[in-house]
């Protein structure tokens, strides 16, 4: 799963409108270049001081990642189905129920929630189906480029045309963020494994290769640390 940004606050009193997410920044970015940036590390800040966001690298999403997302999108449309199932059929018996009485012994604000209940379900399913949603405006069209029967209308559309944008499958779920790197841990070479295998006969150390030893140990401990930073 993909970790959240970590956001670090400044000391100081936190302006508003500032960006919490990398698209908020990026947002923010290209409307005041001269006041976001980079830092050392490659986080995003802002240069008044008021936020550093943390920048996770992606990489190509692993088979068992993308594998993981399909089964999960797969399980809520399963869900969604059955919700919308559901609904459907409590319309139905609400409308039969009304028809056959041949009086209005069914309270038609009844059917009036049930058919809300079909439609939430519904707009539910075809979120979870069509993924992401985005808004076009298209600009510059004319009649005939909403009316297909009426190819010679040349008439300017006044009025704004939003078009929809679906896929079915979100294109971050092919992108993960970047594993930790794993710091390999050094060993001394008294106690690295001698070549040929095999048991070696044990000698006691000398107070020289203790210190060493304590030494690496040091080390090594330090270095386990760091990692979970």
């Amino acid at each position: 799963m993909s970790a959240k940004p970590r956001v670090v606050r400044a000391s100081k009193k936190l302006l508003p409108g500032q960006p919490t997410t990398k698209e908020e920044w990026l947002e923010q970015k290209l409307k005041n270049p001269s006041k976001y940036g980079m830092t050392a590390s490659g986080d995003l800040e802002s240069y008044d001081g008021g936020i550093t966001i943390e920048l996770i690298p992606k990489v190509p999403a692993s088979v068992e990642y993308i594998t993981e997302k399909f089964v999960a999108r797969q399980r809520e449309l399963e869900e969604a189905q059955k919700a919308y199932t559901q609904a459907k059929r409590v319309l139905y018996e609400l409308i039969q129920g009304y028809n056959s009485s041949g009086k209005n012994t069914t309270d038609s604000s009844l059917i009036m929630i049930a058919n809300q209940k079909v439609r939430d379900a519904e707009c539910l399913l075809s979120a979870l189906t069509k993924e992401p949603r985005s808004a076009v405006q298209l600009k510059d069209l004319i009649g005939r480029d909403l009316q297909i029967e009426n190819i010679y209308d040349t008439t300017k559309i006044a009025d704004p045309v939003i078009s929809g944008v679906y896929t079915s499958f979100h294109w971050e779920n092919f992108w993960m963020d970047k594993p930790a790197e794993k710091i390999p841990e050094l060993v001394p070479e008294e106690e690295a494994p001698l070549e040929g295998g095999g048991d070696q006969p044990k000698k006691e150390k000398t107070d020289e290769e203790k210190a060493k030893a304590r030494k690496w140990a040091i080390i090594n401990a330090r270095r386990r640390n760091s990692s979970f930073k």
